[in-house]
């Protein structure tokens, strides 16, 4: 007579006793995001990979719409600090100027789905303060080193058209790239940056 084989039953999650919850819900969020995209990311899928419980995801995050708020603002966040590095301690050179501007297109192809996220309509700043508040460096520092590069030759109007003008080359070409409408292989990645990243051309009103 045959044995019959053991039934094994999978375990259900057990509770997470290592760190912070939240951030570890919110860096997987983040990985499933690069991995699957936006529109197959699901809380529960969330939860196993952390290893918790659905119920344990939605103390932290109602809705998938507000955790998928909490990776654009970690997001923001993550490139606003790689974007201002090249001139926190120094005065804004040309060359500098323009290491930002390769900073915001390497970010892009590194993190192509948060960053599709980041700027998509699935997720609403002007409901989320923390949202906003994590929007406005952006600009802000573009427009700053604008400032300290130009010096008092630029009025607040020629700065904000100058910053929206160096925003707008390295948005869309970050945008061409991860969308793959400029086919070019990673060692020419830095070429294009550099022909796009002109600082001279974002001076230029």
């Amino acid at each position: 007579m045959l044995k019959q084989s053991p039934v094994y039953e999978r375990k259900a999650p057990t509770s997470y006793h290592h760190g912070n919850l939240q951030t570890a819900l919110l860096n997987a969020g983040l990985d499933l995001l690069e991995r699957r995209g936006c529109a197959d990311l699901a809380l529960r899928e969330v939860a196993r990979e952390v290893g918790v419980s659905p119920a344990a995801v939605y103390r932290h995050y109602a809705s998938k719409e507000a955790l998928l708020t909490a990776m654009a603002v970690e997001g923001f966040k993550r490139l606003n600090a790689e974007q201002i590095e090249p001139i926190s301690n120094s005065v804004v050179t040309p060359v500098r100027f323009a290491e930002m501007g390769r900073a915001y297109v390497r970010f892009a192809v590194r993190n192509p789905a948060l960053f599709r996220l980041m700027f998509s309509d699935q997720i609403d700043s002007s409901r989320d303060a923390s949202l906003m508040f994590a929007i406005e460096p952006l600009t802000g520092n573009i427009e700053d080193a604008v400032a300290r590069l130009a010096g008092p030759r630029f009025s607040s109007a020629m700065r904000r058209k100058a910053a929206l003008r160096a925003w707008s080359l390295v948005h869309g070409l970050s945008m061409l790239m991860i969308d793959g409408q400029l086919r070019i292989a990673h060692s020419e990645i830095d070429r294009m940056i550099e022909a796009v990243v002109d600082p001279n051309h974002a001076l230029a009103i």
